[in-house]
């Protein structure tokens, strides 16, 4: 496993041995594959799979232009990040996830100090 940077020294991404892309890029990839989705929309019963297909393309493009903002006005990546739970909301190596409200997917990170994260993974819900 190595950790590699994706935005300007504040955050970082896990890369796994055995994918060929780091967790950031690799979900990314995931979320925005149309046959993927597919997959998932009728492997968990999903009704209107089309609806569901555009509103995940959506979802990440949303995160994408959310954290690309962060980066170029130079907020803190704590704009997207929050604790998992609530006694982890002043530890550093903190649990966090990352979310835009009314978004159905998460990237999960660990908050290694003020405004510096290291995603581990993330999940479609």
């Amino acid at each position: 496993m190595k950790i590699v940077n994706i935005f300007a020294n504040k955050l970082f991404a896990f890369h796994y041995e055995n994918y060929s892309d780091n967790e950031y890029d690799r979900l990314m990839e995931l979320w925005t594959n149309v046959d993927f989705l597919k997959i998932y929309a009728q492997n968990n019963n999903i009704e209107d799979v089309q609806t569901f297909v555009n509103d995940v393309l959506n979802d990440a493009e949303q995160i994408q232009d959310f954290l690309d903002d962060i980066e170029q006005n130079n907020h803190p990546y704590g704009f997207f990040f929050e604790p998992l739970k609530d006694s982890e909301k002043y530890k550093t190596l903190a649990l966090q996830k990352g979310k835009i409200r009314r978004n159905t997917l998460r990237y999960y990170a660990i908050k290694m100090d003020q405004n510096c994260y290291v995603i581990t993974g993330g999940q479609l819900k």
